[in-house]
């Protein structure tokens, strides 16, 4: 995080060491992420690269309808008014009535707060209040990357940043209540037969986030691919009650995706501790499609955790590369 222009985290500034030089920018905003058809079978190893990197620092802010992220981070040149070439767009998505006022059901700002470095600075806070009940969908707060509707779309993705949960997450389900999920992350795929925004409609989406054992309390991590057409079926899940759920402090969250119909990975990691490393379909078994969104920023989840009232999230320090970045292990990325 940004401090006054200051340096940010070791790993952030190793990252733009590595992958940052002059005219980058533009290289980075012309770069597919690894592009290929829906159907394309893994094949030789690439070098990954960072195409995107920004906090939420000075020259970065939110637009006053809470919907788009604008401006050029200070520290790392990258700007959210560009984007790589497989996305059409970049901003929030909160499933609320257009007559509705947002304010009344998220908030989004940027803040003065203790960052991931321990030192002052401005992070991105996300709140959802409550659900719009003039909307067919449960309220969210979440910044999505959405896909290009037609042409190529990517093989394979990964992304990380900062994240703080609130400090009593755990505590505010009621008693005996099993909670649905808590998300944190999702990507969904195209409607099959349908072009054009079909947002909150999919052939195949992938989600990973939290529940809750209503009798210890204890939070655990989930990851879920599901199969939406013709009909919801669940292709996989799998939990972790392993590696703890931070409450009240930073963490960094890492995210590798590869697509495949078969033989797709879901790699997930908390503080550089593995989570999740599947082996799974990530597209449709049947009719593949393209990307319709990857929301690696996500607040949502059912009525149960508003009992105690809006739910919050912090985030600093993200980056999306077009591969796995070489700290983690892998056998296999595809080349354009």
């Amino acid at each position: 995080m940004a401090v006054n222009g200051g340096p940010r985290s070791r790993r952030f500034v190793k990252a733009l060491g590595v992958t940052l030089a002059t005219g980058m920018i533009a290289a980075a905003c012309g770069q597919e992420l690894n592009a290929a058809p829906v159907n394309a079978e893994p094949a030789e190893l690439i070098e990954p690269e960072l195409l995107f990197a920004s906090g939420f620092g000075e020259g970065v802010s939110i637009s006053p309808d809470l919907l788009d992220i604008v401006g050029t981070d200070a520290d790392t040149g990258f700007s959210w008014d560009n984007s790589p070439e497989w996305v059409e767009s970049v901003g929030f998505y909160h499933a609320i009535n257009r007559e509705s006022e947002a304010t009344e059901f998220v908030g989004t700002d940027i803040i003065d707060a203790v960052g991931p470095d321990g030192e002052l600075g401005r992070v991105l806070h996300l709140t959802n209040k409550g659900d719009d009940p003039a909307e067919g969908s449960t309220t969210r707060n979440e910044l999505s990357f959405f896909g290009q509707d037609e042409g190529a779309t990517f093989a394979e993705g990964y992304f990380r940043y900062d994240t703080m949960l609130q400090a009593d997450l755990d505590q505010i389900v009621p008693d005996g209540v099993q909670p649905r999920l808590y998300y944190l992350l999702e990507t969904k795929d195209r409607p099959i037969g349908q072009t054009g925004n079909g947002r909150g409609h999919s052939g195949f989406r992938i989600n990973v986030g939290i529940s809750q054992d209503p009798e210890t309390r204890e939070l655990f991590w989930v990851a879920t691919g599901e199969q939406v057409q013709p009909e919801r079926v669940i292709d996989w899940q799998d939990r972790n009650v392993d590696v703890q759920v931070p409450l009240g402090e930073w963490f960094e969250i890492e995210t590798y995706i590869r697509r495949h119909p078969t033989d797709g990975r879901v790699y997930v990691a908390v503080n550089g501790e593995v989570v999740f490393d599947l082996t799974v379909r990530t597209q449709h078994r049947d009719e593949p499609q393209p990307l319709l969104f990857w929301s690696p920023i996500k607040l949502y989840h059912d009525e149960t955790w508003w009992a105690e009232g809006p739910t919050e999230q912090w985030y600093d320090d993200i980056e999306l590369w077009n591969g796995l970045p070489d700290h983690i292990e892998t056998t296999q990325r595809v080349q354009p």
